[in-house]
């Protein structure tokens, strides 16, 4: 209050109280969107939390929350376009895709209705609105969004991140209790106790709030504080994941650890090196007896399923039932299915992610897809002279290798990055620039100034 506080140079639990206070508020009034990228980051968060309310609150809560972090995000896209210069070929190859989208968007509304029947009508209101099949579709827009020269204000994506890495750490411990009590046979052939209600539910959703391990590359953007959490978050995710047996996510994320430590160590001195060289060494070994000392308890599960072949009946049955010309090069439409002989039903998706493009789109948008992401990310690889850039470039072409194992495109911060990479890949104002001039125009408003 007014009076004069005791303690010579004040209350220090005071002082700390007021100083997290004043530093919590500031942080949450830096989320109010002010620029079109904040607008689309911030609808992409609202999209994240609803897939976790749809599994740990209620279904249709879920359902409503993405449905408005969608549309926020359309309304965004739709009122504010930008030149996009680029390569003609890769401009040509976007154009295509732009208007295949279009036309399959379409086509799902007005010619395949009719499959809905073969869904309860909750669900072909998701297929419509909410699911994976729809709104994937519309970040492919995000380069008609942002100029070739836009000075992308990156460091909101960070705070995104760390929003994102909180709720995660505070969510953990109880997804972790969830998981590890779950009851479920891994051969069950009904609904619920099996391996897939196990994968989906077990969590309560915790997956969606995991960071963009992009993050963890930007290091030399942010505080060490901050890129900590992060990290954090991100190691969790992945004791979560391997315990969960997810086979192709795990190997995936322990390439992206090996690449962020390679890209790292690239750009050191001998000194440098030799210090990462000698800590990848010390992590490796302990990692190595953690799952050796409980690879028959808490890794038992990815120890079975490691040889396990769970893909070749369901590409088979694609293969069989996927036959006409006109379905590989067109695709079945956003609303395809195809017969499955394992599952004896017909499914509206499959878990490679290359065949999942086929069904929807066919080759007609896969091949353009597979080109412009490949040519950018070498591009951005080679050519540029910051490791922002590289990053980016990484994420692109590491999204073209994830195609086999699932790799779909999603409604989310990656593919927000990645087709953000389109243009900055091939902007030779954001490649021409050095990491001090990176950090001066794209993360100008840090949350922790780095010392």
């Amino acid at each position: 209050g007014t009076e004069k506080c005791p303690f010579e140079g004040g209350c220090p639990k005071l002082s700390a109280y007021v100083l997290l206070k004043m530093s919590i508020n500031r942080f949450l009034k830096s989320l109010r969107p002010q620029q079109s990228e904040h607008h689309i980051l911030m609808s992409l968060l609202i999209y994240s939390l609803g897939g976790f309310f749809y599994i740990s609150v209620s279904t249709a809560f879920g359902n409503v929350v993405q449905l408005v972090g969608a549309f926020y995000y359309l309304w965004i896209v739709l009122n504010a376009h930008k030149e996009t210069r680029m390569p003609v070929c890769l401009r040509l190859c976007l154009v295509m895709l732009s208007i295949w989208t279009f036309v399959l968007v379409i086509r799902m509304f007005f010619i395949d209705t009719n499959l809905i029947i073969l869904r309860p009508f909750q669900k072909a209101v998701m297929d419509f609105f909410i699911g994976f099949r729809v709104w994937p579709m519309f970040l492919i827009f995000i380069p008609y969004v942002f100029g070739y020269r836009h000075k992308i204000d990156m460091s909101y994506f960070v705070k995104m991140g760390l929003l994102l890495a909180i709720f995660f750490i505070i969510f953990f411990p109880f997804a972790f209790y969830n998981m590890v009590n779950f009851q479920f046979s891994l051969y069950s052939a009904n609904e619920e106790g099996n391996y897939q209600d196990f994968i989906s539910n077990s969590t309560l959703g915790i997956g969606t709030l995991c960071p963009c391990f992009i993050l963890l590359f930007w290091k030399k953007y942010m505080s060490f504080k901050v890129w900590f959490i992060i990290l954090v978050a991100c190691v969790a995710n992945l004791f979560i994941t391997i315990h969960m047996a997810r086979r192709g996510t795990t190997v995936l994320t322990l390439i992206y650890f090996v690449l962020l430590w390679y890209l790292y160590t690239a750009q050191s001195r001998l000194k440098g090196k030799l210090r990462m060289l000698a800590m990848a060494t010390v992590m490796l070994a302990s990692a190595y007896m953690v799952f050796v000392s409980l690879s028959d308890s808490f890794f038992s599960l990815i120890v079975e399923r490691a040889e396990a072949d769970t893909r070749s009946g369901v590409e088979r049955s694609f293969y069989k039932y996927f036959s006409s010309q006109a379905d590989w090069l067109f695709g079945r439409g956003l609303l395809g299915t195809y017969y499955d002989e394992i599952f004896g039903e017909q499914r509206f998706s499959i878990e490679t992610g290359y065949l999942f493009i086929i069904l929807r789109a066919g080759l007609l948008y896969l091949i353009p897809y597979v080109m412009l992401l490949m040519v950018s990310g070498i591009k951005g690889y080679f050519k540029s002279n910051n490791l922002f850039i590289k990053s980016i470039a990484i994420f692109m072409l590491m999204s073209v290798l994830e195609l086999y194992p699932w790799g779909y495109p999603t409604f989310s911060f990656k593919f927000f990055i990645i087709w953000l990479g389109v243009i900055m890949c091939n902007s030779k104002y954001f490649l021409s620039m050095s990491d001090q001039e990176i950090q001066n125009v794209l993360f100008v408003k840090p949350i922790i100034k780095k010392r």
